[in-house]
């Protein structure tokens, strides 16, 4: 046989053979969809032209190898015949064979490249870039299909000379019909999820309520598969859903809560199922997954597989009043495990999610971009990736890590598949995961309630800035660079009249030209200098380096403590006003119980200086404060001040 065999090869001998790469006989130029006759023969034919033509005749290759050719090392081939050909858009070819080759034994082979190589110790000059094969030792008709991409090809037709040591080196001829139908692959109908996580966040990912056995696999970017699952809760489970449904609806409902109607296509499973409900002591009529609506007296399951073992009661079924449905008699049947066909209206016996996947990672992954693929009980997952065909199919409910801030709908996808091809049979789901937060901020800590309208902005700066919001799996939410640019206002705003949702936030200001991405990935813009940083709770003047981007965090709601009640210490400043005549401020705040409160101002300077550890302004403009608002006068050390920053500071730790 040509393909692999087991044995020992020993090769004698010091020559080495001369080495010449294939050679290119007839260049098939852009194939078209459609069909195409090929033939020819390995045989040396000469043209006289003009201008003189040579073809076949060469023998430059003894063997070939490659990703998926597998061939016995005993084998040989002597001379070829090589068509170059070109794909413009994925394709689809199938090769077929439809009169039997004139003379010798052609081998067919599909090669990337046109490079040959020793093999010592072979004792062979081998091909190297082989990625297809067919031999059509077969009578005819026969045929072989082969999914490429677009890019330039090699189609190699050997001529099979024998195996060590019997060689008979015989020229072939062929003919085959070749068929061109565009393609497609799964990299290329693959739902985009964007980023789901950061970096080291816990992650999990689940089929949970498709309609069929899955098998989930996570890979990385280049193929390596990192983690699969086929039943997340090992072998099937079972309840009983009571009520009134109709098959139909019974179905539907099972779906909808993860499962589907039990499906007892082995006698395994009917043992499990009937020893699940003796446990359960009593239990209605069940409805099961069983039908015969398509086609009277075929009954299948709803997997579309035949009925191949049963449990049906004496005379049953007997399609009495069309009965199209299939059930488990109540527990006070004298045949109580039976079944009967029926139209009425019952309970059913749910199949729970043991057959559908799951695949978790609790420390996370590492930044950088993944595939989830999902395909049906009876595919293997292979590195690439690559799936193979004939598993099961159905409607896909894939379910993966939640981020209310992206958009409705988001954290579930559904799809369905169909039997025929790796992109029909299965689904490819890209997402990343972002380099997480960033490890260098100012902690604003919780500057609004959720819902309740924010405005943040860069007005009071001196450079030309950019300013966006991030939510904390990294995706930018709003941005804005020029506040009026036609009014020559190049600083920045973000008003949000919808406020933001409960969470932690993160707003970052770069200069001129920056560029913002999803996963907190910025391109720094060149502008620098002086800037200001106005948030509900206050104002943040600072430097911006050039080249860099300053990050601010923030909470709106309470996050870290479930939404429960406002920390004394969070203080939330509703309202400032400031009456340049009498020198005087009011000031109106919320959120930090009954107090006492004091108000606390400084400069510029003084609001530079302080850090974690130190966050008090210094100057005390009131004390033993009780209500809001309070109208005071601003202290007489910061009158002369271009700017002054004021704190309101309730009971318990400064946060």
């Amino acid at each position: 046989m040509k393909r692999t065999a087991q044995g020992i090869l020993i090769a004698f001998g010091t020559t080495l053979s001369a080495v010449a790469d294939y050679e290119v006989d007839i260049d098939l130029g852009t194939l078209l969809e459609g069909n195409m006759e090929i033939s020819g023969t390995t045989a040396l034919v000469v043209d006289p032209g003009p201008p003189e033509v040579v073809t076949g005749g060469r023998n430059n290759a003894d063997f070939l190898t490659g990703g998926p050719i597998n061939l016995n090392p005993e084998a040989n081939w002597g001379n070829e015949y090589v068509m170059q050909f070109t794909l413009a858009s994925p394709a689809n070819l199938t090769f077929s064979k439809d009169v039997e080759f004139a003379a010798g034994d052609a081998d067919f082979f599909i090669v990337e490249g046109l490079r040959t190589e020793f093999d010592e110790e072979l004792g062979k000059t081998v091909a190297q870039e082989g990625i297809w094969y067919e031999f059509f030792d077969l009578a005819p008709p026969a045929q072989s299909s082969v999914a490429l991409r677009t890019g330039t090809y090699y189609l190699v037709v050997e001529s099979f000379s024998g195996f060590d040591g019997a060689l008979n080196p015989v020229d072939a001829s062929f003919s085959l019909n070749l068929n061109v139908l565009p393609a497609l692959f799964p990299d290329e109908v693959k739902v985009n999820l964007g980023f789901v996580a950061g970096a080291g966040s816990p992650l999990s990912f689940n089929t949970f309520g498709s309609s069929f056995d899955t098998q989930l696999a996570v890979f990385s970017f280049d193929g390596n598969l990192l983690q699969q699952n086929d039943n997340a809760g090992g072998t099937a489970g079972f309840e009983i859903v009571e009520g009134s449904f109709s098959w139909e609806e019974a179905r539907a409902d099972a779906e909808a809560r993860g499962g589907r109607l039990a499906v007892l296509n082995t006698q395994d499973r009917i043992d499990a199922a009937n020893a699940f409900l003796d446990s359960a002591g009593s239990w209605p009529q069940l409805w099961i997954g069983l039908t015969d609506a398509e086609n009277e007296g075929d009954w299948r399951w709803i997997t579309e597989e035949a009925l191949s073992v049963s449990s049906w009661n004496d005379g049953e079924p007997n399609n009495s009043g069309n009965e199209d449905h299939a059930l488990i008699n109540n527990s006070s049947h004298p045949n109580r495990f039976s079944w009967n066909d029926s139209n009425f209206l019952h309970g059913y016996l749910l199949e729970t999610r043991g057959l559908q996947s799951e695949v978790s990672f609790p420390e996370g992954l590492d930044a950088g971009t993944y595939i989830a693929v999902v395909a049906g009980a009876g595919a293997v997952f292979d590195l690439g990736p690559i799936t193979t065909t004939g598993g099961a199919v159905g409607d896909i409910v894939f379910n993966y890590p939640f981020n209310s801030n992206a958009g409705p709908g988001v954290g579930t996808v559904e799809v369905s598949t169909t039997a025929g091809t790796e992109v029909s049979e299965t689904v490819w789901f890209e997402f990343s995961i972002s380099r997480g937060s960033p490890a260098d901020f100012v902690e604003l800590g919780k500057i609004a309630d959720p819902g309740v309208p924010i405005q943040i902005h860069t007005l009071e700066s001196l450079i030309d800035t950019e300013l966006a919001i991030y939510d904390e799996f990294g995706y930018v939410l709003y941005a804005n660079d020029d506040a009026d640019g036609a009014a020559g206002v190049y600083q920045s705003l973000i008003d949000i009249p919808a406020g933001l949702t409960e969470g932690v936030w993160y707003a970052a200001v770069g200069g001129y030209n920056t560029l913002w991405g999803d996963g907190f990935e910025v391109t720094p813009g060149t502008a620098s200098g002086a800037y200001s940083l106005t948030h509900p709770n206050g104002i943040v003047p600072t430097e911006l380096q050039a080249g860099v981007v300053d990050w601010y965090r923030f909470e709106v709601g309470n996050p870290g403590d479930g939404g429960g009640p406002v920390e004394p210490s969070r203080i939330e400043i509703t309202s400032l006003t400031f009456d340049p005549a009498s020198n005087e401020f009011t000031v109106a705040w919320d959120g930090a119980g009954e107090g006492p409160f004091s108000i606390q101002m400084g400069s510029a300077r003084d609001l530079a200086a302080i850090d974690a550890q130190d966050n008090v302004l210094p100057v005390t403009a009131g004390v033993g404060l009780t209500a809001s608002p309070v109208t005071l006068r601003v202290p007489q050390s910061l009158a002369q001040e271009p700017r002054v920053f004021l704190q309101v500071i309730g009971p318990g730790p400064i946060r």
